[in-house]
């Protein structure tokens, strides 16, 4: 075996399976009799490296790089055709090893994807299965890491969109129960939110995933996958609730709550570019000798979409509510609110609500220009200066809404 401490994370990562979150970061130095430090503590996996074991792992995925690959002067997919199943499986850790050490490398993602679908197409179905789990379980591991550049790779973000469809989605379409799956899914994305600040990768992921349950939501005729894709679009909402509201200043989480609402209002919304997407990914499948995948319809998705769009009052409630819990836990940050205010332009959000909450936000600026006009000795401390700040940013909060309310009903 040429790349020993890459197989050895892989098994390290493998081992974790069954519990909620792996986390992999560096850590400072120690005395470090293994290359990796493992610790386990309930439903977590923490698994250290530290510097110096770092870069022995990267000296030993460059050396094979070099050595072993580069000096056969062959293209990939010749270099993946001659290699044996135990060549295949070396290449396989070392490419693993490459992606956390290096980032953004194309050649080695390129090369990754190549011996994925070779070993899963070359073994029997039992390797197969627990093989193409064992990835996607690895490559989830790798992009809710701490490591911030991994974790916002957009080659590795579009790869698990290949596995997702491979893995998930497909399955989810022809009715089998991956609800389990969907969840470790959905939970491992919003912890790489979670991790790393304006995760713009992860939150385009999200958006994707949600228009494509919500094409099986109406499109399908399959009970099974109906209620499936129900749940984990109801767990989605949940988390990215949660995630939006201990970060007020993310605006790629915000603006994934705004696209949400728009997309529950407008069932259509955007819907022709995700489809499309989960369509070419397909057709790269496809061509790769992956089984048979199905092909969605983007049109009559939009056909039986017009029926089915959710009434103006459930959406109304949606952005009342979060508005209205904005303005109760005194918000200083204006990303939120917008991102909360362009669906009303969209949507066509009713006047009596924009009413309302222009009345709720009136009245939060009566109450702080009445407690500042009770402390005029604090004007010169922090908590003053907060307050006034607060005044101005609602000032404004009201001005946009009697925007909206100008354009609804012109």
């Amino acid at each position: 075996m040429d790349c020993p401490l890459s197989k050895e994370l892989c098994d390290h990562i493998i081992s974790s399976r069954d519990v909620k979150y792996t986390t992999i970061e560096r850590i400072g130095p120690i005395e470090d009799i293994k290359p990796y430090i493992v610790i386990r503590e309930s439903d977590n996996l923490f698994i250290g490296i530290t510097k110096k074991n770092y870069l022995r792992l990267f000296k030993e995925v460059h050396t094979y790089w070099h050595e072993q690959i580069l000096t056969k002067e062959i293209n990939y997919e010749e270099l993946i055709e001659k290699s044996s199943q135990e060549e295949l499986l070396t290449l396989y850790y070392f490419t693993i090893g490459y992606m956390l050490t290096t980032h953004e490398n194309h050649s080695i993602i390129n090369i990754h994807e190549l011996v994925v679908m070779e070993l899963y197409k070359t073994n029997d179905k039992e390797f197969s299965v627990e093989f193409i789990e064992n990835e996607i379980h690895i490559i989830l591991t790798f992009i809710s890491s701490r490591l911030s550049k991994i974790n916002k790779s957009s080659s590795l973000w579009f790869w698990l969109k290949k596995l997702t469809i491979w893995t998930i989605l497909d399955p989810l379409i022809s009715g089998k129960d991956v609800q389990h799956d969907g969840e470790i899914l959905i939970l491992k994305s919003f912890r790489s939110c979670q991790l790393h600040f304006a995760n713009y990768y992860a939150n385009n992921f999200l958006r994707w995933l949600s228009g494509i349950l919500l094409y099986v939501t109406i499109s399908i005729d399959n009970q099974v996958a109906k209620q499936i894709a129900n749940k984990l679009l109801e767990l989605e909402w949940i988390q990215l609730k949660t995630i939006c509201h201990s970060n007020l200043s993310d605006s790629s989480t915000w603006g994934l709550m705004e696209y949400q609402i728009k997309q529950q209002g407008q069932y259509a919304y955007n819907m022709k570019i995700v489809l499309d997407e989960y369509n070419r990914i397909i057709g790269i499948l496809n061509n790769n000798g992956i089984r048979y995948i199905n092909v969605v319809n983007s049109s009559e998705f939009t056909s039986k979409s017009k029926s089915k769009s959710n009434t103006s009052g459930e959406i109304d409630h949606i952005i009342l509510s979060e508005l209205k819990w904005l303005v109760d836990i005194d918000c200083s940050v204006l990303t939120p609110f917008v991102s909360l205010i362009r669906p009303m332009l969209e949507l066509k959000y009713s006047i009596k609500s924009i009413t309302t909450v222009e009345s709720i936000v009136n009245s939060k600026v009566q109450d702080l220009n009445k407690l500042l006009e009770e402390h005029p000795d604090d004007k010169l401390s922090g908590w003053y200066a907060k307050q006034s700040d607060l005044v101005k940013l609602f000032n404004k909060l009201i001005s946009l809404l009697q925007e909206v309310k100008q354009v609804t009903s012109s």
